[in-house]
C-alpha cells in the first residue's frame, strides 16, 4: 500500500501531461494560418541594381499568419542580396505616430524561392505583421575600363 501512495502523485502528473499536450494538438498549432497559395505581387519600387516592395516611409504589404508573397521585382537578373523588414503597423515610420521595424528572423519571414523573375516569402508563424522586401543585384563590371 505505501508504494501505491508513492505512485499516484506519478500517475497524476503523467495524466496531466498528456491532458496538456491534447489541448494542445486540440487548439492546433496551425492557429488558422492561410497556408494556401502565393498571392502574386506585381507593385513595388525596382531599378536596374534594386528592389523594394514598398517605400520605407509607405505602405507596407500585410503579412498575417501564413502569408505568402510570390513578389515580382522586375530585376536584370536573380537579386544576390534579399533583406527582409517586419514591423507591427502598415505605416510604421510616420513621423506623426513613430513604430518599429525590425529585420525578419526565424520563420516570422521564410524567403522559400529567389529567381531571376521573383522572390518568394513566408509569414510562417501565428503572428500579425507587415513586411517589407528589399532585393539587390551587383551592379554591371563596367567593361569599358577592363582594356585600359
Amino acid at each position: 500500500m505505501h508504494s501505491m501512495a508513492r505512485s499516484e502523485p506519478l500517475l497524476q502528473r503523467g495524466l496531466t501531461v498528456l491532458i496538456m499536450v491534447g489541448c494542445l494538438k486540440v487548439a492546433g498549432c496551425d492557429c488558422g494560418r492561410e497556408d494556401g497559395e502565393a498571392i502574386v505581387y506585381e507593385g513595388g519600387i525596382s531599378s536596374d541594381t534594386r528592389y523594394e516592395s514598398s517605400e520605407l516611409y509607405g505602405t507596407w504589404l500585410h503579412f498575417p499568419a501564413g502569408r505568402r508573397y510570390q513578389l515580382l521585382h522586375s530585376l536584370p537578373e536573380a537579386p544576390t542580396d534579399v533583406s527582409v523588414y517586419l514591423a507591427f503597423r502598415e505605416d510604421p515610420l510616420l513621423e506623426d505616430k513613430p513604430g518599429n521595424i525590425t529585420p525578419a528572423s526565424g520563420n516570422a519571414a521564410l524567403i522559400e524561392a529567389v529567381t531571376a523573375d521573383t522572390i518568394q516569402v513566408r509569414n510562417d508563424t501565428c503572428s500579425d505583421f507587415h513586411v517589407r522586401v528589399v532585393a539587390d543585384v551587383a551592379p554591371a563590371a563596367d567593361t569599358a575600363d577592363a582594356g585600359d
